[in-house]
């Protein structure tokens, strides 16, 4: 399927243009690359993955759409070494049942400027 014809579920304007948006456990990229689309140019989107595999894949999706405002970073969720305020928003899709111990403390703590967090859990 090409990239550019996936369902997800951000809602339109969820993302305001020029927003920084963390995607904890980015995978594949599905939601960084979403987020790169709404947040426009003068944004950047930081999607943050353990593995090597998924980062790849992120990486080759980026390029494919010539998404030069979106970047994926090997990390676990728990060690990230971003300045305070680096970000407006943090988003994450299940990472906190991928994460290493299996929990997450609080996203709207990791370098945010704001409470803007958008998180789901698979049920």
């Amino acid at each position: 399927m090409p990239y550019g014809s996936w369902i997800n579920e951000l809602p339109t304007g969820f993302f305001l243009t020029g927003e920084r948006v963390l995607d904890l456990g980015s995978g594949s990229g599905t939601d960084s690359l979403v987020a790169a689309q709404m947040v426009g140019e003068q944004g950047h989107v930081t999607g943050i993955d353990m593995t090597p595999a998924m980062l790849a894949k992120a990486r080759s999706a980026a390029a494919e759409l010539g998404a030069g405002n979106v970047e994926f970073v090997e990390s676990e969720a728990e060690r990230l070494s971003f300045p305070d305020e680096s970000f407006d928003v943090v988003i994450s899709n299940g990472v906190s049942t991928s994460s290493p111990t299996g929990t997450l403390s609080s996203p709207s703590s990791i370098a945010c400027s704001c409470p803007a967090v958008g998180c789901s859990s698979p049920t």
